[in-house]
């Protein structure tokens, strides 16, 4: 088993902030702490992953446990980058910054760009500096100003809100992306749409995974957003064993998890042969290229998620959609569980766009 290459650290659930669009509001303050910080670093660089990015809460709370994580980590070959909401750069120094290879600054109002623009504390560090704002319709109206303040970054990564009443619809959603889309033509500042604006197969637990504030290993820390199961594997103690035999859910699966299409496409349920029927006929279209005539964005394809039974009874639960980068979420969602009506929709749709 290869190294991971990215593990995701909930460094703390501490924040002077209280957000109200936040995914870890629920949760914010808690402090049962099973573990020490050198433990958990310790336990992370006994795997060694090629990165680690810190997050929280907001991680510079514990800006001194921080700092001794940042460094450890950095003397031990591993890239380290820290999301903050901006409080972090009132803290460090040249030294901190040193064990730095990106910051992730997240800003999703233009209240936070007020308190940005006040402070000019990150003004020093922008060359290291990803922009993230997740969209809900707490500030879709503002996406040209978040847009204009995120031009002096290097990068700007855009996701989704979801999993609360701030979560767009459909309608919202290809909004977006349209004006998204008109963002790009001006090649004023780069956009990457990430994690649930994506569409393709999820690594959580493939290529890396995430360690909660207490020492549990989860496959992605995005779960506390919207599922009350995180998947716990177990705790850091047997980091390596989890690694190497752990995540079966996650590496057994098929297509994209339900965080990528929890927007706006809806799920159905068939039988467990039914599924595997639609897999086999789903594989082989994926990997081939439709092109629309008049679409310059390329190719789409169709991709499907399944999802199996959480006990005994349950049916697969299975969403389809067709992939288009000029229309997310990439087209018609399927409302009744008719295996053959679903078949016929996926027909329909490539005979279309042929």
């Amino acid at each position: 088993m290869k190294n991971p290459n990215e593990i995701l650290w909930e460094f703390t659930l501490k924040c002077n902030k209280n957000c109200k669009y936040c995914g870890s509001k629920n949760i914010l303050n808690s402090n049962d702490r099973k573990f020490t910080y050198e433990e958990i670093t310790k336990a992370i660089i006994s795997v060694h992953p090629k990165e680690v990015t810190i997050t929280g809460g907001e991680p510079s709370t514990e800006f001194k446990e921080l700092t001794k994580s940042v460094k450890l980590l950095h003397k031990n070959d591993i890239k380290v980058k820290v999301l903050t909401n901006g409080y972090l750069f009132e803290k460090i120094n040249d030294d901190f910054d040193s064990n730095i290879t990106q910051y992730g600054l997240s800003v999703n109002t233009l209240d936070d760009i007020e308190q940005l623009k006040n402070s000019g504390n990150y003004l020093k560090y922008t060359n290291k500096i990803t922009m993230i704002s997740n969209f809900g319709t707490h500030n879709i109206d503002n996406i040209f100003e978040l847009a204009k303040f995120a031009v002096q970054f290097s990068c700007w990564q855009v996701q989704l809100t979801i999993g609360n009443e701030f979560q767009l619809d459909l309608n919202q959603i290809r909004d977006l992306q349209e004006k998204i889309n008109k963002l790009n033509e001006t090649k004023l500042v780069e956009i990457v749409q990430a994690d649930n604006f994506t569409c393709g197969k999820c690594l959580a637990g493939i290529q890396g995974f995430s360690i909660t504030y207490d020492g549990n290993i989860i496959p992605c820390l995005s779960y506390r957003a919207w599922k009350s199961d995180l998947h716990v594997q177990g705790t850091i103690k047997d980091i390596k064993n989890i690694w190497k035999n752990g995540f079966k859910f996650n590496r057994e699966r098929e297509f994209v998890p339900s965080c990528k299409t929890i927007s706006g496409i809806e799920k159905v349920s068939i039988s467990v042969d039914n599924a595997e029927r639609l897999l086999e006929i789903l594989k082989e279209p994926q990997k081939d290229d439709i092109k629309k005539p008049d679409n310059k964005f390329g190719p789409i394809y169709v991709y499907g998620v399944v999802t199996p039974p959480q006990k005994e009874g349950d049916n697969y639960t299975v969403v389809y959609g067709v992939k288009s980068p000029s229309d997310y979420p990439f087209g018609p969602t399927i409302t009744n569980s008719s295996f053959d009506s679903i078949i016929d929709k996926i027909k329909d749709e490539f005979n279309k766009d042929k």
